[in-house]
C-alpha cells in the first residue's frame, strides 16, 4: 500500500485537521496552486451528521453534493478533496458511486477528486488515515478500480502537491 504526505496547508489543515473526533463529517475543498503557494476554497458548507443513516442519500457526503450554494472551479488548475470521517460507503446507492456523479453534475467529467478519510481505524494494513482518487462522473467500475488502490497518507509541513495527483 502507498503512503502519501499531505500538504499541511493552513487553511486547509485548520478546517479538517479535528476530523478524528465528534460526529462524522463531510466537507470538500478546491485546491490549487499559484507558484509555489497552495491555495484552497471550501466548495460549500460542512455537513454534520449524528450518526450513519441506512439510507446513504442522508448520508453528510451526498446531502453536501446536494446543496443549492456550491463554489463554482476558482481556477483552472484546481482539483477537488474531500475530507471525510470514514472510507465512503460501497453499496450500490452509496456515496463511493453517487459522489462522483454528482460532482460529474456539476463540474462536467473527468475532474480529478482526492478522497481523503480521518478516521484512524485498523484496516488491513493496520492503524492509519486512509484515502483514494477518483474523478467526476466516474462509471461504478472505474470507482471499484480506484478502491483497490487505497492508500495511507498523514499531514506533512513540507510536502509538495504530488499526493494530489494519481
Amino acid at each position: 500500500m502507498d503512503e502519501k504526505e499531505r500538504y499541511k496547508a493552513s487553511i486547509l489543515f485548520g478546517n479538517v485537521s479535528d476530523y478524528d473526533t465528534g460526529a462524522v463529517r463531510y466537507i470538500a475543498h478546491w485546491l490549487w496552486w499559484v507558484g509555489e503557494e497552495c491555495r484552497s476554497l471550501a466548495i460549500g458548507d460542512e455537513m454534520e451528521d449524528a450518526g450513519l443513516e441506512k439510507n446513504s442519500m442522508k448520508h453528510p457526503d451526498q446531502k453536501f453534493w446536494n446543496q443549492k450554494k456550491l463554489v463554482g472551479r476558482p481556477h483552472k488548475s484546481a482539483i477537488i478533496v474531500t475530507d471525510c470521517k470514514l472510507l465512503p460507503c460501497s453499496k450500490p446507492s452509496g456515496c463511493a458511486y453517487r459522489v462522483p456523479f454528482l460532482i460529474g453534475k456539476l463540474v462536467g467529467p473527468g475532474m480529478p477528486i482526492g478522497v481523503f478519510c480521518h478516521s484512524d481505524y485498523a484496516g488491513g494494513e493496520g492503524p492509519g488515515k486512509y484515502g483514494y482518487y477518483t474523478e467526476s462522473g466516474a462509471t461504478n467500475v472505474q470507482i471499484d478500480t480506484a478502491m483497490t488502490k487505497i492508500f495511507k497518507w498523514d499531514w506533512d509541513d513540507e510536502s509538495d502537491g504530488e499526493t494530489y495527483v494519481d
